[in-house]
Parts: structure tokens; C-alpha cells; sequence
């Protein structure tokens, strides 16, 4: 591309200039310097990771186990909060006291009562018990990186919209020496000592979960907030607009301080991700923080993106496929000029093309710009021993660092473990759909094997679509059937009597700010919506033929029966890449009517993440 200028024109006719260069061309999949692979300017939708920095000696297994829980604090989340916080004491009884399984790896009758007692005979521990653990949680509010949404500037706001990547203990937990996180210690060998009581670990994580709340920001950074936490060598203090670039200040140190208590270098990691959204990690800097743009100035004239080229519709990665906001001296070789495209006339957005909710939806298609990191950011800081710092140099990754900054053997990659609970239907993960006596994730490598990644976020490198229709972003009602299962997609007239058990049915957006549904699942009790409430029911959101709504006679109201979850298919490119460390599994849960089920609740996310700590856990 020629030198050039991006201006946006908001509908008030205020401009915004930014220099056209290698750190404000975003969506260009740079972050400065050496990706995993060892060259720079890797895409967001490349291969897989590993790391071409020397690695250190392998240390495949630990003692410690440092779990990070990411939560989705944005609204609509609390019931999936709640579904989590019912799994929760299945979770730290499974890590600290871990089952005893016969030689067909089926749990026995008579379970010890303690992980210090021997198992009948016959039978093994499925794991070795954890007993020296670190857990605290996140949430996935990072602010509007610099833009008034999810800013005081913006009315109404809530703290809790940007908890900048820091631990948070909210509802009066008491965490060990008030450092934002709990310790699991039940020989009482730290100073002081720490938890004991595995019944009393479970409540202070299930408060932790529901400290998060659900008043949180909409532009879920999911994967950022972890790694500003885990990861980012310098996180922000504060992100802030000056001469119409965003600008970076300050280091927060509080959150470094957090990182060097809760990490240890020696440890395994555990991040457990819950979301019911698609990642929307925006590039703190530059240009990005007019992704998350409602006006100009307080209370003005809502604010629009601009359109992209014509070729964005049908190939984003297209080298014409550019922003109609460019000042080009010349196109690129082979384009039609900007004032010859029909895709720029008009030249911005309005209301029913632009909604404020959906600007983290297919972004490059959209605006010819890709506001958001690339995934490949998310892989190198999960695989490489060094990341670049705020300036582009490359420096030792946290993860792989002492306290001092100093690169330590230590952890080896294989002692890190993601695990996302996100948007997809269960059926796409399930060994056998059809098993009604129990619910089993495939591994990574299962999914991989029997080519399930295809069908769940088909090839993003290539603009591929999902082959499981129901994993299509769209505003618009899809069509077609779920490949796994044969289930189709059913139209936004279906009665409640003839409703998809994948996601209910397609509705429609009137307003054109909402996706259709990957899955849905029915709630336990059905919720009346306020006004006031973030209920997906209110008769402020209630639009046609919300499946959420539909009551089991086939009327719609503003009682909502049943939670839902879109695809969250950035989540799920990152695990794609990370090989056997993976594990996903759906927020939608099978059972919510029977605890004694193995499938209830996100106990079939827990029986995962055994199967991957049992690798790792000594």
C-alpha cells in the first residue's frame, strides 16, 4: 500500500487522522517483533505454536498448580456463572482428592475421604492429588482502550468495567494475606497457612465466581486479560487518546506485584476460561480504540465506523480489501481507487450496518480493518520464552522467568494447560453425542485427528466458514445441519413443539445489533425480566421471535426460559493451535436437572481438564 492516511468522519463531520504505518496498519498480525514460529509479521490465522528460541529442559510435571479462572463479567453471564459455581466443588474435589478408578478408568464405589488415604484394592488414584495451589480469577473488563465505551465518560458505567486485568476478590472474600488470590495448603506448610478444608476452598472459589458480576464491559478482551496478566511484560496503567492515536501510560504495578505472588515459576498453569462470546481482544494503541467508539463528544452524535472496500465482502484477506477512509496516493497495484469502489458509497456506516455490539464482529469484512490482536499473539505468549515489550524489543517471558525477570528452566511449555468453556454446541465436542448415560469432550488431539476443528471454526486462515452452521456469525437466519449430529437449523416461525436441541431456532435482530445463537440451553427456573435487569427478555431487548423467550406454549413474553451463547471462535482458533494443552467444551451444558449425573452442570469440563492435569500433576 502507497503512503496514505486513515480518516474517519464521524456523522458530526469531526475527523480523525492516523498515519498509515507498521504500528497503526492494524490487522497487519504484527506485534513487534519474533513470533513463535521466528518470523515477524506472523498471522493471526497461522499454523500451530512452538518456539524457535531455545527451549529450556523439559520439567513435565510439577507439585504446584497455579489456576487462573478468566470469567466473562458482561451481561447475560450470570447464569453461566452460576452453572460454573454448581460445578465448582466437583472441581477441587477432584484436584484435591482425586478419584480412585479401576483398570477401565471407572470410579469405584468407596471413594477415600481424604487424599492422604489409600484407594481399595484394585483401584489407583486418576491423578496425584495437587496440594500446593494457587487460585485466583480475572475477568474479561479491560475498558475501552481509550474509546468512552466501558469509561467513566460513558452513562451508565460500572467499575467492574474495567478491573485492567488484576486479580479480583469482589463480595468480601477473604484471600491469603489479601493478595487477590486463595491457597490450597492441607499439610498447613505455608507461612501462614493457607486453606485446609477442601469444603471451604470450594465456597471461597464459588464467592470469587460470583464477585465477578455481570455489569461488566461488552468488548470482552478474553484472551488479552489473561495475558496482560500472565504475560504482558509492561501492562498499561491507564490507555488514553492523544492527537486521535491511543496512547499507553504508566505501568501497573499493583497487577506486577499480583503476578509475582500468584505465579510460580515452577509451577503448572491452568487457565480456565469462561465466555459466552467471541473474543474481542482489542490492540490497546493507535487507531483501535475507534472500535469501541459511541460519539465524538458526550452525548453527540453517535459515531460510525467506515465501510470497507467491495472486495472485503467476499475476501478479507484480499490485498484490495482496505478501509474507504484510506487517503491513498495510489491503490494498490491491481485495485480500483477508493472514489471508484461501490463499496465506498456511501463512505460510513449507519445505525442497522454499524451497531455499537457488533463491532468486534468480522471486523476486516466490515471496516477493512482488523482493530483486534491476532491470535498469533496468544500462542507465542503461551509457547515462546520471549514476547515483545511496549517498545517492539523482545524480552523473557513472564512465564518462563524467576521473580527477577530471569529466564528460568523451570517451567517447561507442556506444564501449561488453556481450558475455554465458550460458545459451541456440546454435540461438536462430544465423543458420542448419542451416549445419554454420560457426556466426554474429545481431547485436542481427538479433535484434531477426526477433523473437528474444520467444522467448528473452519480454516480462518483462509476465510474458511465453520462447516457446523450453527458456528456461523450472522446476524441474518442460517440454514443447513449440524454435521455431527444432523440436527437443522430451524427457522425463527418454529413452534417451541419442533425446536432444534442444538440452539432452539434462528430469530430476528430487528434492530440488527444481535448474532444468531451457536447453542442454548433451558434454565433451571424461568427468570421475569425487568426493565433495569440484563435479562435477554426485557421489553427493551425482547425482539421477534427470540428463542430465548418462547414459553413452552409457543408464546413469546419477557420471561426468559432459556440462556444462550454465541460462537466463540477466536478462543477455539487459539486451542487449535495449542496441541494436546487444549481442552475445550461447551458453555452450554447438557443436564441441569440431575446432580447425580455425570453430565450435570460443567462437571464434563472438569472430567477434561483431569484428563489433560493427570499428564502434568506429580
Amino acid at each position: 500500500m502507497g503512503s496514505c492516511v486513515w480518516v474517519v468522519v464521524a456523522a458530526a463531520a469531526v475527523g480523525v487522522l492516523a498515519a498509515c504505518g507498521a504500528r497503526s496498519q492494524l490487522g497487519d498480525g504484527t506485534d513487534g517483533g519474533t513470533n513463535a514460529r521466528g518470523s515477524s509479521g506472523a498471522s493471526g490465522s497461522g499454523g500451530g505454536g512452538g518456539s524457535s528460541d531455545a527451549a529450556p529442559e523439559p520439567k513435565v510435571r510439577s507439585s504446584k498448580l497455579d489456576l487462573l479462572l478468566v470469567i466473562d463479567n458482561s451481561r447475560s453471564m450470570g447464569e453461566k456463572q452460576g452453572v460454573l459455581r454448581a460445578s465448582v466443588a466437583t472441581l477441587i474435589s477432584r484436584l484435591t482428592n482425586p478419584r480412585c478408578v479401576d483398570a477401565r478408568g471407572i470410579a469405584v464405589g468407596d471413594q477415600p475421604a481424604s487424599e492422604d488415604q489409600s484407594c481399595p484394592a484394585g483401584s489407583s488414584r486418576e491423578m496425584a492429588a495437587v496440594t500446593d495451589m494457587h487460585i485466583g480469577m480475572i475477568t474479561t473488563s479491560l475498558g475501552g482502550h481509550g474509546a468512552d465505551t466501558c469509561s467513566p465518560r460513558f452513562d451508565p458505567y460500572d467499575p467492574s468495567e474495567d478491573d485492567r486485568g488484576e486479580l479480583v476478590a469482589r463480595g468480601g472474600v477473604q484471600t491469603y494475606l489479601n493478595r487477590g488470590y486463595l491457597v490450597w495448603d492441607p499439610h498447613q506448610t505455608a507461612s501462614p497457612p493457607g486453606h485446609a478444608s477442601a469444603s471451604a476452598l470450594a465456597a471461597d472459589v464459588s464467592a470469587l465466581i460470583a464477585g465477578a458480576g455481570e455489569v461488566g464491559c461488552g468488548f470482552e478482551s478474553t484472551l488479552e486479560s489473561w495475558y496482560r496478566f500472565l504475560i504482558d511484560p509492561e501492562p498499561p496503567q491507564a490507555v488514553v487518546v492523544q492527537d486521535n492515536n491511543a496512547v499507553l501510560q504508566g505501568t501497573n504495578t499493583k497487577l506486577l506485584a499480583q503476578r509475582s505472588q500468584f505465579l510460580r515459576p515452577d509451577s503448572a498453569v491452568l487457565i480456565a476460561i469462561l465466555s459466552d462470546e467471541n473474543d474481542c481482544s482489542v490492540a490497546a494503541g493507535d487507531i483501535s480504540w475507534l472500535a469501541g467508539l459511541a460519539a465524538m463528544d458526550p452525548g453527540g452524535e453517535p459515531f460510525r465506523l467506515p465501510h470497507a472496500t467491495s472486495e472485503c465482502t467476499t475476501n478479507p484477506n484480499d490485498a484490495c480489501c482496505r478501509s474507504c477512509a484510506l487517503i491513498e496516493r495510489a491503490p494498490p497495484a491491481g485495485c480500483r481507487a477508493l472514489d471508484a469502489d461501490p463499496g465506498c458509497v456511501p463512505r460510513e456506516h449507519e445505525e442497522l450496518t454499524d451497531a455499537l455490539n457488533l463491532r468486534c464482529w468480522e471486523q476486516k469484512r466490515r471496516f477493512g480493518v482488523d482493530f483486534l490482536h491476532p491470535v498469533e499473539r496468544y500462542v507465542r505468549g503461551l509457547t515462546s520464552l520471549t514476547v515483545p515489550d511496549r517498545a517492539g524489543a523482545m524480552v523473557p517471558n513472564p512465564l518462563f522467568s524467576d521473580r527477577s525477570g530471569n529466564l528460568a528452566p523451570a517451567r517447561h511449555p507442556s506444564l501449561i494447560s488453556v481450558v475455554a468453556i465458550v460458545g459451541v454446541p456440546w454435540q461438536d465436542l462430544a465423543r458420542d453425542p448419542g451416549d445419554s448415560t454420560g457426556l466426554r469432550y474429545l481431547t485436542a488431539g481427538e479433535l484434531a485427528s477426526k477433523a473437528r476443528w474444520p467444522t467448528i471454526i473452519g480454516d480462518p486462515g483462509r476465510g474458511t466458514a465453520p462447516e457446523d452452521p450453527f458456528m456461523r456469525e450472522s446476524i441474518d437466519p442460517r440454514s443447513g445441519s449440524n454435521p455431527i449430529t444432523g440436527d437443522g437449523i430451524r427457522p425463527p416461525s418454529s413452534p417451541a413443539a419442533t425446536a432444534s436441541p442444538i440452539n432452539g431456532h434462528e430469530w430476528e435482530p430487528v434492530k440488527r445489533s444481535d448474532l444468531q445463537y451457536a447453542c442454548t440451553f433451558r434454565l433451571p427456573a424461568p427468570i421475569a425480566c425487568a426493565i433495569a435487569t440484563s435479562c435477554d427478555c426485557n421489553p427493551i431487548e425482547n425482539e421477534r421471535n427470540k428463542p430465548l423467550c418462547q414459553a413452552p406454549d409457543g408464546s413469546y413474553g419477557t420471561t426468559q426460559y432459556y440462556a444462550q451463547a454465541y460462537p466463540g471462535l477466536r478462543q477455539l482458533e487459539l486451542l487449535s493451535k495449542l496441541g494436546e494443552s487444549a481442552v475445550a467444551a461447551s458453555i452450554c451444558p447438557r443436564n441441569l436437572d440431575d446432580p447425580g449425573r455425570q453430565d450435570h452442570a460443567y462437571d464434563p469440563a472438569v472430567q477434561a481438564m483431569i484428563d489433560r492435569l493427570k499428564h502434568v500433576i506429580e
